[in-house]
């Protein structure tokens, strides 16, 4: 389990290396979850851009779940 210290580490790590590969494919982010630790154990935090509908930010999410599946095919 991660403890408050080292959480700010963990998410600038994670968001750099991130950030690099969109980068590299010319592409930006368009949503961030987060599993809470501490106080928020368990909790699902999520961050979408401005802009997008639900039903577009639907999508996406269908897209991501399909990719997951195919990576554990």
């Amino acid at each position: 389990m991660s403890t408050a210290l080292n959480i700010p580490g963990i998410c600038y790590e994670r968001l750099e290396e991130w950030a690099k590969q969109l980068a590299d494919r010319n592409a930006t982010p368009l949503l961030v979850m987060g599993l809470g630790h501490g106080p928020t154990e368990g909790e699902l935090h999520v961050f979408t851009m401005q802009g997008l509908s639900n039903g577009e930010l639907s999508l996406f999410l269908a897209f991501a779940l399909r990719e997951i599946q195919r990576r554990a095919a």
